[in-house]
């Protein structure tokens, strides 16, 4: 008999569980990266969480340590999200949906930051590149001195972890 009566495979309630717990997954990563980013530049700890990165005069304090000046923080942040955003150049991200704390609109306007950042302090000869094309090229470079391993992009390049131990290896 072809089908024994039980099914090995997922039902698509579970497949959907597990994806979203992945997605869930994925942006908690970024929150934590963001939040060891900004901390590190501002040298402090004052971001900690998810609400934190939604409070505009958190970005605002960053946006100062990248330029290296001061700005007036309002404290409002139906004023201080769009203001931010449109110093680094984002028109894509809506603040308002920043400010109601939508997950996916506050880790893209925390990437703008980062990618305003690459843009002002960068190499000169690489500010004018896409920040992820200058990271990958930069990871070839390092790994040319390695013989046994070929890096092409971020994916199948570190899946196995093999590149990844490379990279670290090459600062030691």
């Amino acid at each position: 008999m072809l089908f024994s009566g039980a099914s090995t495979a997922k039902p698509k309630k579970d497949e959907k569980k597990d994806k979203k717990s992945d997605r869930e997954e994925k942006y908690e990563l970024q929150e934590q990266v963001f939040i060891r980013w900004a901390n590190h530049l501002l040298d402090t700890e004052r971001l900690t969480d998810h609400k934190s990165l939604q409070d505009g005069s958190n970005a605002i304090f960053v946006y100062q340590a990248i330029i290296g000046q001061t700005m007036a923080v309002l404290g409002n942040p139906s004023d201080d999200w769009p203001n931010i955003l449109q110093y680094v150049g984002d028109s894509k991200t809506n603040p308002q949906e920043v400010m109601d704390g939508q997950q996916k609109a506050v880790l893209s306007a925390w990437w703008q930051l980062v990618q305003f950042y690459w843009r002002n302090h960068a190499p000169q000869q690489l500010r004018e590149e896409k920040l992820s094309e200058a990271i990958k090229q930069w990871c070839i470079e390092v790994m040319k001195s390695y013989e046994e391993i070929d890096v092409y992009d971020f994916t199948s390049s570190f899946r196995d972890g093999h590149a990844f131990n490379y990279l670290i290896h090459s600062y030691e």
